[in-house]
């Protein structure tokens, strides 16, 4: 077994193993923001993590009001369109 970018991977049976589970609850509230590369602490700053589709995901509170702001505008942009 090795761990790989915070997967353990068992090599005679190919795939993740149930330790990976154990990993993930036991990881610390460090992450790496997804958009500007930043460390944040997730507990202390905020942001959020989770996954778009099947693709690992973290925000820092910065990119994460940034892309709040984006898909406000987006709706909004939306909705005039619908109305003419």
């Amino acid at each position: 077994m090795k761990e790989i970018k915070g997967k353990i991977y068992d090599y005679d049976r190919g795939d993740v193993t149930e330790e990976h589970n154990e990993y993930l609850k036991n990881k610390d509230s460090q992450r790496e923001c997804s958009v500007c590369s930043c460390d944040f602490d997730i507990d202390g700053e905020g942001g959020v993590d989770g996954a778009i589709g099947i693709l690992p995901v973290a925000f820092c509170p910065t990119c994460y009001s940034g892309i709040c702001d984006m898909c406000s505008q987006l709706e909004e942009i939306s909705e005039t369109d619908e109305q003419s």
